[in-house]
């Protein structure tokens, strides 16, 4: 979200969850709580995916793999 766009978001939107890499800019930030509406930082959407990424990594590294009875 940007200052150009932000205005574009529905008057009935309370929560906005913020996408990967694709942070709002501060002016944008500032209309939305202005607004009201909540906002989840991208770093807290993204925590998820972000740590599994990092343990299939590690198992892949490792050569550890579960048994198709086990998984």
């Amino acid at each position: 979200m940007t200052a150009d766009n932000v205005s574009r978001i529905h008057k009935k939107v309370k929560i906005v969850a913020e996408g990967a890499n694709g942070p709002s800019t501060p002016e944008a930030d500032k209309v939305m709580q202005e607004r009201g509406i909540y906002l989840i930082p991208d770093f807290l959407c993204n925590a998820g995916g972000v740590t599994c990424s990092y343990f299939e990594q590690v198992q892949g590294n490792m050569n550890f793999y579960w048994s198709k009875e086990e998984s």
